[in-house]
């Protein structure tokens, strides 16, 4: 049982949900639909929620998320089963590497500013606001992919008509 305040959840945890239904979504290549996404993040941080207060070993609350996401969006995308979980997995696997990573970097940059702060290490889960300010980086870099795979989607979108518009395999009034 690993459980997680209710400030923790709100401030970081809606965010950090929203940030991966936002890439799933994008990776899924659905229309982004912001409403949709927000809500599906809040279902998916009041799941996080509830699968933290149960007594599960390490790890198996991860594919219980997983899993539940897949429902979810199966369900709101009416997307093939096996395209949401190509959509899923990877978003899954960017938001637990960010996370190590962003967490891992952010702790060196406070270990310089504040010698000995890693040895206390293990108390950061304990202070709420702490915990809150090392997750919001990894949900700026979820939201900071999802945006980059659009621009450049869209950058390539627009040279494909672009070249059919010149070549003359679709007339301008279609476009």
């Amino acid at each position: 049982m690993n459980k997680i305040s209710v400030l923790v959840i709100f401030f970081q945890g809606i965010p950090e949900s929203i940030a991966l239904m936002f890439l799933i979504f994008v990776l899924l290549r659905v229309p982004i639909s912001w409403r949709k996404i927000m809500l599906l993040g809040i279902a998916e941080a009041v799941a996080v929620y509830l699968i933290r207060l149960l007594p599960v070993a390490f790890g198996v609350h991860t594919i219980l998320l997983i899993v539940f996401a897949t429902i979810l969006i199966v369900y709101v995308t009416r997307e093939d089963l096996l395209k949401v979980i190509t959509s899923v997995l990877p978003a899954f696997f960017f938001l637990v590497f960010y996370e190590v990573v962003s967490f891992t970097v952010q702790m060196k940059i406070i270990e310089l500013f504040i010698p000995g702060f890693s040895d206390s290490f293990y108390t950061v889960p304990t202070n709420t606001w702490v915990l809150i300010g090392l997750g919001l980086f990894h949900v700026m870099l979820m939201f900071i992919t999802g945006s980059i795979i659009l621009h450049y989607r869209r950058k390539k979108q627009d040279k494909t008509l672009e070249k059919d518009l010149c070549s003359g395999n679709i007339s301008k009034n279609k476009g």
